[in-house]
């Protein structure tokens, strides 16, 4: 782990990796199917632009919207301008990851050192 890193500096090699095998699929396009080059976006790039996707909860609407740029730009790469991009938004993807995390940790599924993370509360009052 490098310690001098930041977290801006982070984010950029993040955003500078997954433009350079963006470039990669654009260079191969010609070559594959729309299918395959899905394919590779989702096994080669996708992985990289969530790494570590809790940190980016909470992150400024212009370093979302950059990585997002990411993806789109995938999606034209695979599909051409004609086609609405169908993919998942790769915020949405995030908040999901962080809910299915906090279910594990309520429900006793995470790893032991995340116990007492969150603690349930009644207030004692009757609700639907």
């Amino acid at each position: 782990m490098d310690k001098s890193l930041t977290y801006v500096e982070h984010k950029d090699k993040i955003y500078k990796e997954a433009m350079r095998r963006v470039k990669l699929l654009s260079r191969i396009r010609r070559d594959i199917s729309p299918l395959v080059a899905q394919s590779i976006y989702k096994t080669m790039i996708e992985p990289i632009l969530l790494y570590c996707n809790n940190l980016f909860l909470g992150d400024t609407v212009s370093s979302i919207e950059k990585f997002q740029k990411v993806q789109e730009r995938a999606f034209k790469i695979a599909y051409g301008n004609n086609i609405q991009n169908n993919w998942t938004k790769l915020e949405k993807i995030r908040n999901r990851s962080c809910v299915i995390e906090v279910f594990k940790c309520v429900n006793g599924l995470a790893p032991q050192c995340y116990d007492g993370y969150f603690q349930r509360h009644s207030h004692g009052k009757g609700t639907r």
